[in-house]
């Protein structure tokens, strides 16, 4: 069977729940040292220059070219919500001299035969985000320690310089800083795998095979989380707010969305699925017989046995069941079958989760020439017999269709090339059904997390 219940599978997009699946960006400690490292190297082409500022007046007609060189590893460390690192770095001043006499400067520009040089650690505390357009931002605050201060060896004699020397090696520190918190400065762009997964995310899947039913997930738009640490790892998440709507397996796609720009704010935790179950007449008939095969009965001296049970739909929407039973006398002296039949229209009390029969008719049927007999004997008891084996055993098939569902998402399910969505469902609630001439059609209420995985640099 292919149908499924209406209005509940058919109502649009805007009346279903918001959804948030989440995209956990998982980077460590190291490869978050090794990737900054390969960054910095390339900012220039002189491996590990990271800055330079040329014609920098040092006074006395000194003029020169700053330099920050990276002289080592930078050390990365995670801590609460932010990450730590240590930049080992080497100020070089490259100066040169005008010659001055008198009101008048020689047309010499003498570069002066002196290593002028410092140490320092330039420290960053970042608390890395996701801007609108997939880049990580370190969102970093600088403080610089010194190693060694800026000196000059010339003649084998170290002199350690101070005023517009040192100044120029502490501002071209700054001037470091502020470039990598700039827009200039890209550390990790994740557009590339955002839109890989988020077109992914939109192409219809089966969630639990053999239900006659598929997901489709209309995401609506991409919120950053704050970043957090665990242990040497840090998680930035992408919440992706979507409507997900179970369908027809043979649905056509619909074309997908575009990616949107990473927004600013919250989305809310979770996932809400509302999923069809098809509980077929012959499952019910198999759990409703195996409480009352065989199940005997006594009163007013007889013996009454309820032999099997069987469930039909009626194109009004009502359901009909006739349960085979079999009566004895107390003492074995005659036994009469027949069938009890009951209808009524199906009743589901969400609050009570329990289904019922309303408008509930019995009647009795034998073929035994004992008619009169068997007419006066069951009818009296019909009811009473009938009534408590009409609450039909939903919830061991809506446990059965959540199982499979986190049997498929332990496992994994295929979205596209290296994107696959993971989660956990819990609890379900039976929230509307429908009627057809071989099955109920429910549908199912669950909640829980998916997360959606994909293949990237990290």
């Amino acid at each position: 069977m292919s149908y499924l219940p209406s209005p509940d599978m058919t109502r649009a997009d805007a009346a279903l729940p918001r959804s948030t699946l989440v995209v956990p960006i998982t980077v460590s400690a190291a490869y978050l040292e090794r990737t900054l490292d390969d960054v910095l190297d390339g900012i220039r082409p002189e491996h590990g220059l990271l800055y330079q500022r040329e014609e920098l007046d040092l006074g006395h007609g000194v003029t020169g070219t700053v330099q920050v060189w990276r002289r080592g590893s930078t050390h990365v460390a995670m801590a609460g919500d932010t990450v730590n690192a240590a930049l080992p770095v080497r100020i070089v001043l490259l100066p040169s001299w005008t010659p001055q006499l008198g009101p008048l400067s020689l047309p010499l520009d003498i570069s002066l035969p002196l290593d002028v040089t410092a140490e320092y650690t330039v420290r960053l505390q970042a608390r890395p985000h996701i801007d609108g357009d997939y880049n990580l931002r370190l969102n970093a605050t600088f403080s610089y320690e010194v190693d060694r201060p800026v000196g000059v060896e010339a003649i084998g004699v170290g002199v350690t310089l101070s005023g517009a020397t040192r100044r120029a090696a502490e501002e071209a520190l700054e001037a470091l800083g502020d470039w990598l918190n700039s827009d200039d400065f890209h550390y990790l762009n994740f557009r590339e795998e955002a839109e890989r997964g988020w077109q992914a995310v939109q192409r219809p899947f089966e969630l639990a095979p053999g239900h006659h039913f598929q997901l489709s997930i209309h995401p609506e738009g991409v919120h950053a989380r704050p970043f957090r640490t665990r242990g040497e790892f840090g998680v930035l998440e992408l919440a992706v707010l979507a409507r997900i709507r179970a369908q027809a397996s043979t649905a056509e796609p619909e074309d997908p969305a575009p990616l949107p720009a990473v927004s600013p704010g919250e989305a809310p935790d979770g996932i809400a699925l509302s999923l069809p179950l098809e509980a077929s007449f012959a499952s019910l008939e198999a759990a409703l017989r195996d409480n009352i095969a065989n199940h005997p009965w006594q009163f007013d001296g007889r013996h009454l046995l309820l032999r099997d049970v069987n469930i039909t739909g009626e194109g009004d929407g009502s359901l009909q069941v006739r349960v085979s039973v079999a009566v004895t006398s107390s003492h074995g002296g005659f036994e009469v079958d027949g069938t009890l039949s009951a209808s009524g229209r199906p009743r589901l009390d969400i609050e009570r989760q329990h289904l019922s029969l309303e408008d509930f008719r019995y009647d009795v049927d034998t073929d035994s020439r004992l008619l009169n007999i068997a007419a006066t004997v069951l009818r009296p008891f019909a009811g009473t017999i009938l009534e408590p084996w009409l609450g039909l055993p939903l919830e061991p098939q809506a446990a059965r269709l959540l199982g499979e569902v986190n049997t498929r998402l332990d496992t994994g399910i295929a979205l596209g090339e290296g994107v696959q969505l993971h989660g956990r469902m819990t609890g379900v609630r039976l929230t509307g059904l429908a009627v057809s001439a071989h099955a109920l059609a429910l549908m199912v209420e669950t909640h829980g997390d998916l997360q959606v995985l994909i293949d990237h640099r990290t």
